[in-house]
């Protein structure tokens, strides 16, 4: 009698995780969905930042933007891209590549057999739904664990969704978002493995797995999640090895997916600094320690540069260039000599 009475409660705690995971992702929607669809909904203006994604996901600027290409930066909010080259066996596995490509992918194949233009709102939109779905996998996993204490986290997730600053970056090309969103969803997922989807065995990892590498090629710094992502998968195998269910196969599958990950994410991180050290050194220079310099033109003679550079002082790479000086030469400019 006690035995079956234990199981009726289980099942019931089970119902109510699950309800309360839902309650708590339709809610993280009903923020989001309003501001990205808002006439007046927020974006970010590009630093020079965007190339990099457009370059791997095969988009362009549009002619009308192309018009006026001193307006491409630090000018005004671009939502509309055009679609250029791109091979879709990037997305078979990780290859240094910005995780961003596969809901850019998803995306292009959704709108390019229209004729219509990538819009950043579109991104947007998957953004809020895999915030959405990975909020409720992660409070119905804190119930599992905790009951009703998981609405707390559910609370939390719903104040960061209605966050200013988090929807300007969703709709965005910018690494950031994919961050938050990727973060968010590996840490459900390994909830999910260590706790009620547990009895999936190593069929419960595939959803980790693919929630870790998009994490962790997220963004060049993702990588500092790897050693989290090696625990959990460690964690898993040895609780399978623990219960006699331990698959040599799938276990080796497992650990060379993860590999990978980890592999793509370090090539990417190798990769943008070869990418960006010089433009970081320009910032530095000239959005750093010249502008807050009382003589800049006797620091630009000590680096060996021109006096005329101090005309773009305070100025980005990517912001308009100078009547007198080009925007090749500035952007040469920042292999500053020690």
């Amino acid at each position: 009698m006690m035995k079956r009475l234990k199981e009726f409660f289980r099942g019931k705690c089970k119902n109510q995780a699950g309800i309360l995971g839902l309650f708590f992702g339709l809610a993280v929607l009903a923020v989001l969905l309003p501001g990205i669809f808002s006439a007046q909904r927020l974006g970010t203006l590009d630093n020079g930042s965007y190339e990099p994604t457009m370059l791997c996901a095969g988009l362009t600027y549009l002619e009308s933007d192309l018009a006026e290409p001193d307006t491409l930066y630090f000018d005004h909010v671009i939502e509309e891209y055009g679609y250029g080259s791109f091979s879709y066996w990037k997305l078979l596995g990780p290859n240094g590549q910005s995780s961003m490509i596969y809901p850019i992918a998803l995306i292009r194949l959704l709108t390019e057999p229209f004729g219509l233009h990538f819009s950043t709102v579109y991104l947007a939109l998957v953004y809020a739904l895999l915030y959405a779905a990975g909020t409720y996998v992660l409070v119905r996993g804190c119930a599992y664990l905790a009951g009703w204490l998981a609405a707390i986290p559910g609370v939390v997730l719903v104040l960061a969704a209605s966050s200013r600053n988090l929807a300007a970056y969703f709709n965005s090309l910018y690494p950031t978002a994919a961050v938050i969103v990727g973060g968010l969803l590996m840490i459900a997922m390994a909830l999910r493995l260590l706790t009620y989807g547990k009895q999936t065995g190593l069929r419960g990892m595939l959803g980790f797995l693919a929630a870790a590498a998009f994490c962790l090629n997220a963004s060049e710094l993702c990588l500092i999640f790897a050693p989290f992502a090696v625990a959990v998968v460690a964690a898993a195998l040895l609780r399978e090895l623990k219960d006699h269910r331990l698959k040599p196969g799938a276990a080796a599958c497992a650990v060379v997916l993860l590999l990978a990950a980890i592999s793509s994410s370090s090539q990417q991180l190798q990769s943008s600094y070869r990418y960006q050290s010089n433009i970081s050194a320009y910032q530095s220079a000239f959005l750093g320690f010249l502008e807050a310099s009382d003589d800049p033109v006797s620091d630009l003679a000590d680096f060996g540069l021109d006096e005329s550079y101090a005309a773009d002082v305070g100025k980005s790479s990517a912001a308009t260039p100078s009547a007198t000086i080009p925007r090749t030469r500035r952007r040469q400019s920042c292999c500053l000599k020690s």
